[in-house]
């Protein structure tokens, strides 16, 4: 099939409240390398709604993660698509025309510039929809980009739900795999807003229950105690629940355990005594604020002296604190709070552990520009995961779809407010 010329995208104005439009751009001519794809359906992730806000909304960390111009007012988001391939530029290597394919547009292809895109005809604008993410009608793209998909059709998944599925299955990759490298009897702690955000964090440690057989524990902030049960109803661990798994996991709420301040750390306690004081040797905090603000002024705005300060400040110990001390010898606290500050006492019980402290950022992999290759082996572990896993695994009521040009604004402020790593 010839390439079209032109098409349309999804293009977002950038604010505090995005708003999607529908707009039509011309396609760039095939290079060496590149390949038509017929964009069928893409993810909305979290990075693709932080791409959607601008600058006065996003702090100066995160706006210097982002591939994006300075000043630029609109963006065409989507990482990851689904597609069939339309036609095949020079040099072309693995890939049909007709084929089905799981994408990703990362960075590098997001700053990529084009011999095309220098035209003196083509407007400020007109560059921004050419290019971009997969919130289009077609796309061209690296085929090193692109994954076959036929055997995942053949085993009767649909493809619509793998894509939807897979940033999340990808974050718990590579969170398990490369950042908590758990060894066979380590312990690990979670602790999260809710159940269903990490479950597919969970599923990603099933699978590992060949190497790592825990103990887990998990602390949710909302909602009833997780229990074996309430797992074994996530269709994504249907299968995965062994026998051995009932005697190394236990859960808790901090809900039904008050919700005070004080619970969570009454909740740390029973965890450490459950380690018999050993400690724990790999912690995932997601979704807490470790260092909550502390008022530093009157109710009359006076900025208060020291004295009288050191009385506003709670006398619990400090959550920051809390598990630092859980922490077994060489322990590690994964944390996702881009905040996180570290006093000099909490720096010298990790001195005295040799214990280490490093930050989840589910942005980097995608906006760093350079992991496309860790990425594209990522989804091939996936989609070996997904085949031997089966339907249960994506069964529509567990998952989200996102369709292009339908329903986007809900689907935006669905997933801000979710704002789920997993």
């Amino acid at each position: 099939m010839m390439q079209s010329a032109a098409g349309r995208v999804l293009a977002v104005r950038r604010g505090p409240n995005p708003v999607g439009s529908s707009a039509v751009t011309s396609h760039p001519k095939l290079g060496a390398g590149e390949v038509f794809v017929q964009v069928q359906a893409a993810a909305l992730t979290i990075t693709d709604a932080l791409l959607c806000f601008d600058a006065s909304t996003l702090s100066a960390a995160q706006q210097e993660l982002l591939p994006l111009a300075e000043g630029q007012e609109s963006v065409v988001p989507g990482f990851f698509f689904c597609g069939e391939v339309l036609s095949l530029g020079p040099f072309v290597d693995g890939i049909r025309v007709g084929e089905p394919v799981l994408g990703i547009l990362d960075a590098a292809a997001w700053q990529g510039q084009r011999d095309d895109d220098a035209d003196p005809q083509l407007t400020p604008a007109e560059k921004v929809l050419r290019q971009g993410g997969a919130f289009r009608e077609a796309a061209v793209v690296q085929f090193s980009s692109l994954w076959p998909a036929a055997d995942l059709v053949s085993a009767g998944l649909r493809l619509p739900a793998v894509i939807s599925l897979l940033p999340g299955m990808l974050n718990a990759l590579f969170t398990a795999a490369s950042r908590l490298q758990l060894q066979a009897d380590e312990a690990l702690l979670v602790l999260a807003p809710n159940l269903s955000g990490i479950v597919l964090l969970l599923q990603r440690l099933l699978l590992l229950r060949h190497s790592w057989w825990g103990p887990l524990y998990l602390i949710v902030q909302h909602g009833p105690k997780p229990t074996l049960e309430d797992l074994g109803r996530q269709s994504s661990l249907r299968g995965l629940l062994g026998e051995g798994f009932a005697g190394s996991f236990e859960g808790w709420s901090v809900e039904e355990a008050g919700g005070a301040g004080g619970a969570l750390g009454s909740l740390l306690e029973e965890v450490s005594r459950r380690t018999q004081g050993a400690g724990i040797d790999a912690i995932l905090s997601l979704g807490l604020d470790l260092n909550p603000a502390q008022p530093v002024s009157s109710a009359s705005g006076k900025e208060l002296p020291p004295s009288e300060l050191l009385a506003t400040l709670p006398n619990e110990v400090p959550l920051l604190r809390s598990l630092i001390k859980l922490m077994a010898l060489r322990g590690r606290l994964l944390v996702d709070d881009p905040r996180l500050e570290l006093m000099p006492a909490d720096g010298q019980h990790l001195w005295a552990k040799e214990a280490t402290v490093s930050f989840l950022n589910v942005h980097r992999m995608l906006l760093s520009g350079a992991n496309l290759g860790l990425l594209m082996r990522g989804i091939a572990e996936v989609t070996r995961d997904l085949l031997d896993l089966s339907a249960p695994c994506l069964a529509s009521s567990e998952v989200r779809q996102f369709r292009m040009f339908e329903q986007f604004q809900m689907a935006l402020e669905a997933l801000v407010g979710s704002n789920a790593s997993f």
